[in-house]
């Protein structure tokens, strides 16, 4: 639901259909219907069931920007209605509830933080960036984290933070994490930042043994144009005696009515309703174009690879999303989702699931707003 949020803000902002920034608070409730078809309702390999489903989703942001900060707050759910399937019908069948900050405390200090809890009875979607399909079951996630940023000169931020997480899953493992970490960015000059970064984590899987990580980053970011971007980060990673590495590289490109941004991970990663850890590799690619005032076109391709021990899965997506906006309150929006996985972590034997989903939709906010960034540059750990 967060990426469609997103997807219709930014059909909104595309025809400048925006009230000013000056605004110091806000509540936007929005009222989106459309229908979808779904080839691979059960989410799961062998035999397949396909459906049509009607779906409703009420929402409502609010927000609060000043000088020193902004803050935001977003409740919604998701209402679906099976043609055939009537045992999947429910009016909660994905709910999501968030508050994000961000806050210059003094001239030298900045807080940003987050508070988040989403549920779905389609486990896979609660983390979408791994992509991989659990089937129906209920699964929530609960997460906190936190970040101080110091400025100790004008070159130079050291920055302190901290999360927690918690997955629940039905038929499956719990997994508790807590992270935290310090590090620090030095601007060489205004085209080349220097940083490093240690990150601790610690997982534990129903009560049972912890495993813990340490991980050390040194990474560089900039500005190769005055349009593009490159971050790199990577380093040694030590878990339960293995010595493994951890890579980011991140780069966008940014055009006169489009974008374009690349990523690729090499991390460690839990896996929803599993114990232990996988390792992971992923790239993802996101490029929007803007045709028009009003019409927006989005392509999000990506692929993962997980693995742990001797088995492994692989999973490659691509989306593709229209939106049109019909006035300033009134928005359209069509999209399609293709999705292949191959292989199990928990299954021995070949394993083949495939899903296709075409969605259309209209959405009615009552108040849009334009995005907002935050003050605070905050650092996935």
């Amino acid at each position: 639901m967060r990426h469609m949020t997103a997807f219709v803000a930014a059909v909104a902002l595309a025809s400048g259909a925006a009230p000013a920034l000056a605004q110091t608070s806000y509540v936007s409730p929005s009222l989106s219907v459309g229908v979808a078809y779904d080839d691979n309702t059960t989410a799961t390999s062998g035999t397949t069931e396909a459906d049509f489903l009607l779906r409703v989703t009420p929402s409502l942001e609010g927000g609060w920007r000043g000088p020193r900060g902004t803050f935001t707050a977003l409740h919604t759910f998701d209402m679906e209605r099976y043609k055939d399937n009537s045992a999947f019908d429910d009016v909660q069948v994905r709910r999501r509830t968030s508050l994000d900050g961000d806050y210059r405390l003094s001239e030298r200090l900045d807080f940003a933080g987050s508070l988040s809890s989403a549920a779905s009875d389609v486990a896979g979607e609660i983390v979408p960036e791994v992509g991989l399909e659990l089937g129906r079951r209920e699964a929530r996630r609960h997460a906190a984290d936190a970040e101080l940023g110091y400025r100790v000169t004008e070159r130079m931020t050291a920055t302190v933070g901290a999360g927690w997480s918690r997955d629940d899953v039905e038929a499956g493992t719990d997994a508790t994490a807590v992270m935290g970490g310090v590090g620090a960015a030095y601007a060489a000059n205004e085209r080349h930042t220097w940083t490093g970064d240690y990150v601790y984590r610690r997982y534990e899987f129903n009560g049972g043994n912890p495993i813990e990580a340490h991980i050390g980053l040194i990474g560089w970011e900039t500005a190769m144009s005055p349009r593009s971007t490159l971050l790199v980060q990577a380093g040694p990673r030590y878990t339960d005696g293995e010595t493994t590495p951890e890579v980011l590289v991140a780069t966008t490109y940014d055009m006169l009515t489009s974008s374009l941004s690349f990523n690729f991970a090499r991390s460690q990663s839990t896996v929803l309703g599993q114990a232990g850890l996988a390792d992971s590799h992923s790239a993802w690619a996101t490029y929007i174009q803007q045709l028009g005032t009003k019409t927006v076109l989005q392509l999000s391709p990506s692929y993962s690879r997980l693995e742990r021990g001797g088995d492994s899965v692989e999973v490659a997506r691509a989306l593709v999303e229209a939106g049109y906006l019909v006035n300033r309150n009134l928005s359209a929006r069509a999209s399609y989702q293709w999705s292949r996985q191959d292989g199990s972590l928990e299954t021995p034997g070949p394993i083949e699931l495939t899903r296709n989903v075409l969605f259309v939709g209209l959405t009615w906010d009552f108040n849009p707003q334009p995005t907002t960034q935050n003050t605070l540059t905050r650092r996935r750990r």
